[in-house]
């Protein structure tokens, strides 16, 4: 991926349709069969999961990288439809970070960390993150349980804090609440843009 604007970006085209209404978001459908080279102009750079408007001018197509899609309505805050970042504290493992990939038309899922799969959703409007953990084989193939917020002991997740402009969600884990988590030192789980 290009780290500049001026750049030739492989982009999937987006369908966009949804009820002719006024304040009715846009269901986007993604064509992740094909890539269409388009110039990206601008001040900024484009992240993965940005929408782009793409016009033809010259015989190519050309986006403004300031062109991103509004963010998903969701409960306590919005969120941003690009890819965020995922810390968490470990009194026993250390700290650390994962990418949570956005994936339209709402879903940020991570690869396997530290034999943990990390999602958040937003099904009926309200913020569900979900921490996978493997009681027996490997991640991502093995046996599975989570921890979610909303969710209840003993596979619970909390969320402690939020804040929606910048984007910013906390959530707390015990041995009580989550005690696959919380016996192997995970005490909380940040979520930034």
């Amino acid at each position: 991926m290009p780290t500049g604007t001026g750049r030739v970006y492989l982009v999937n085209p987006v369908r966009l349709s949804g009820g002719e209404l006024e304040g009715v978001p846009a269901s986007p459908a993604v064509d992740g069969t094909r890539m269409v080279p388009v110039v990206v102009i601008g001040n900024s750079t484009p992240r993965v999961g940005d929408f782009l408007v793409a016009l033809a001018v010259g015989g190519r197509w050309v986006a403004e990288s300031s062109v991103t899609s509004p963010p998903l309505p969701c409960s306590p805050c919005s969120i941003p439809k690009r890819s965020l970042t995922l810390s968490w504290t470990n009194s026993q493992l250390g700290n650390g970070s994962a990418a949570l990939v956005f994936t339209p038309p709402g879903q940020w899922n991570s690869g396997c960390t530290n034999h943990l799969l990390f999602s958040l959703t937003c099904p009926g409007s309200l913020i569900q993150f979900t921490v996978t953990y493997f009681l027996s084989g490997s991640c991502p193939t093995g046996q599975r349980q989570s921890c979610n917020s909303p969710g209840h002991e003993p596979f619970a997740l909390f969320l402690a804090g939020y804040n929606c402009a910048p984007f910013f969600l906390q959530y707390t884990v015990t041995g009580a609440t989550c005690p696959a988590l919380g016996s192997n030192g995970y005490s909380s789980f940040t979520i930034t843009e």
